[in-house]
């Protein structure tokens, strides 16, 4: 009898491991699934936010066509479409029994690796700007329209409220997705390398706009490799947010003090915009070779590859097929 009652009990103690049990690791099947939502959910969240709005604005005797120009509108768009990423990363995670800690968010990068993220988002902002400036005329020339929803940048609250929705939100949340779950979830089946590549391809396709290609996918790059390379996705939050904040603080700066900083649209304008390029990228490699091997001493997130098969997943192949049409159909639209 007592036998009897120790082997339910056993039993019933390895089902609640079981129930219990989180895996500390994504693939590349997780990476897909997440991928997908990350289009689709910020599409119908913003959907909804449109349609709440223009019963707002109807309310309010606002024609619809004018509700995407109203500040309070982009106010709510901005904020609600970081959170999405958030509910997602959330959500995803408790119902796939993933633990929060696969991210390796690992806060205790020390004083010194901060300031390499810091150095890194600097050199990366100042030295693709202008080739992505000069990517936007050229896609103004030949027909496509641009983007041109921004919120007032003239006063320090303004700048505040810019800084939160534009830099905070994004740069936290993002990296959750794309280089937190993304990218790791790759590196499960990938090369390093080929991960970092993949995840800065999506990060590109969830933007969504063929105006917001080049900068996207440079800056993932940059973002994967100091995740990789730093051991930490805290860096990339770094990286990100001072990204983001310098471009809203230097916009900031032109509209207080009236000057421009573009360079002058000809063929030599153009060649410093490539030759800056270029000499970012020698400056983040001599920044690998020569401080982040020192600082991280073998320390870079592992990820241990059981299945290194370079075959991605049913989900991700639908991922990738649904980013691409998505992109299709806003490149279509914007060039009518």
């Amino acid at each position: 009898m007592f036998e009897i009652d120790y082997n339910k009990s056993m039993e019933k103690q390895l089902n609640q491991e079981k129930i219990n049990f989180k895996r500390n690791f994504y693939n590349n099947n997780d990476s897909g699934k997440v991928f997908l939502l990350s289009l689709l959910m910020p599409f119908v969240v913003s959907l909804c936010i449109l349609l709440v709005c223009q019963l707002i604005g109807m309310a309010m005797g606002i024609p619809s066509e004018e509700i995407d120009k109203q500040v309070w509108y982009i106010i709510v768009l901005y904020f609600l479409t970081p959170i999405t990423f958030g509910a997602i990363f959330l959500a995803y995670n408790k119902v796939a029994k993933i633990s929060y800690g696969a991210i390796n968010l690992n806060l205790k990068i020390g004083w010194k690796k901060a300031l390499v993220a810091i150095f890194v988002a600097l050199v990366a902002i100042f030295g693709l700007q202008f080739f992505v400036g000069f990517v936007d005329q050229f896609l103004d020339k030949i027909g496509f329209t641009l983007g041109d929803t921004q919120l007032p940048n003239d006063t320090f609250g303004w700048l505040a409220l810019n800084v939160l929705l534009l830099a905070i939100l994004p740069a936290f949340f993002e990296e959750l997705i794309f280089r937190g779950v993304i990218l790791q979830g790759l590196r499960k089946n990938f090369s390093d390398w080929l991960a970092i590549l993949l995840s800065a391809i999506m990060f590109t396709f969830m933007h969504g706009s063929l105006q917001q290609f080049v900068y996207p996918l440079l800056l993932g790059l940059i973002l994967g490799w100091i995740v990789v390379r730093g051991g930490s996705l805290f860096l990339s939050i770094i990286v990100h947010f001072m990204s983001n904040f310098t471009v809203i603080f230097m916009n900031f700066l032109q509209n207080k003090l009236s000057f421009d900083m573009n360079l002058p649209s000809s063929w030599w304008g153009i060649l410093i915009s490539v030759l800056l390029v270029v000499v970012t990228f020698v400056i983040l490699y001599l920044v690998d070779r020569f401080i982040l091997s020192r600082l991280n001493k073998g320390q870079e997130i592992k990820t241990e590859k059981k299945e290194l098969v370079k075959v991605p997943s049913l989900f991700l192949i639908i991922s990738w097929v649904v980013a691409v049409i998505l992109m299709i159909i806003s490149t279509i639209v914007n060039f009518i």
